[in-house]
């Protein structure tokens, strides 16, 4: 196997790609297409990302509090101001504020990580139709 800078010649003494397979990149810079599919799988990767971690905090926030209502009871059923406010229902609000913090943070992956990739692969897909 040859090393990447020994080159091939055919018969007319033209350069050719090297012997070594790993090296044809550098011999054949990746096509349109081809960065446009990498593209699209670093979009895709990072709105996976950006799901999949947002699912767990929420997910997590909603098991821990009906873990507290299951293995005590009493403390979320205890008075915190008055008559009417309860560790339960107090949790209950922190779980509101929890998804909304979690979308406001889903919305801002989003803008910053995926949407410019996506405005990216647009604009080149409206290069190639032209």
């Amino acid at each position: 196997m040859s090393s990447v800078r020994e080159l091939v010649r055919d018969p007319e003494g033209t350069p050719g790609p090297p012997d070594d397979p790993a090296a044809e990149d550098l011999w054949h810079p990746p096509s349109r297409s081809r960065r446009s599919r990498a593209d699209a799988r670093t979009m895709s990767v990072a709105a996976r990302r950006s799901r999949w971690r947002a699912a767990r905090v929420v997910i997590g926030a909603f098991l821990g509090y009906a873990a507290m209502s299951l293995v005590v009871p009493g403390v979320v059923a205890q008075r915190v101001f008055g008559s009417t406010i309860t560790v339960g229902l107090l949790c209950g609000l922190t779980q509101i504020v929890v998804v909304v913090a979690v979308i406001a943070r889903y919305v801002k992956d989003m803008r910053e990580g995926v949407d410019p990739l996506a405005a990216a692969l647009r604009r080149e897909s409206r290069g190639r139709q032209q």
